[in-house]
């Protein structure tokens, strides 16, 4: 990911005894597939979700004092698809009207020890949580075919543990890997 920082800092005293803070908005584009219930595949490329975006956040709160880091990464993602169509029924044709909602957040705090440093970069040993939170409303309207589907709403979370390491490769005074 590449990124560049708002750094905060004091100036006239040891970087390394003062709190450092930071802000980093990034963009992630990621896919979408699955199974559903009933066995069926789902699969939404980047384009498909780029035109059933609603609203995104992603970005990094961090604060650094000496050796040690402490981040909050968040994502917010709300998509939404409406889509019509027909069915071809024994009776006729009728209309269908599907809408698809999925709102995620993803919410990540770590703590993170330097172990090591020089102008070319940081090696740290990170450890935190992941929380994931995903509401999935579906909402089918085949007309006046009975029985209506009425609306399908369900929601979950998740939390997980994270341990492993965080670097940074220094490309200039501003831009790093």
């Amino acid at each position: 990911m590449l990124a560049m920082p708002i750094v905060l800092m004091a100036q006239d005293t040891d970087v390394s005894d003062q709190w450092r803070f930071g802000v980093e908005l990034y963009g992630w584009l990621p896919t979408m597939s699955g199974s559903t219930a009933s066995g069926s595949d789902i699969d939404v490329d980047q384009g498909e979700l780029i035109d059933a975006l609603q609203m995104t956040f992603q970005g990094i709160v961090a604060a650094e004092k000496g050796k040690w880091s402490f981040t909050l990464d968040t994502v917010y993602l709300d998509v939404q698809d409406d889509q019509n169509g027909v069915l071809n029924v024994s009776s006729g044709i009728v209309n269908t009207h599907t809408n698809v909602e999925l709102q995620t957040w993803i919410v990540s705090p770590t703590v993170g020890y330097r172990v090591m440093e020089s102008e070319k970069g940081k090696l740290r040993i990170i450890g935190g949580a992941r929380y994931l939170s995903l509401d999935a409303d579906v909402d089918v309207d085949i007309g006046t075919v009975p029985p209506r589907i009425p609306q399908v709403s369900d929601s979950g979370n998740n939390w997980d543990g994270i341990l492993g390491v965080n670097g940074e490769i220094t490309l200039t005074e501003q831009w790093y890997l």
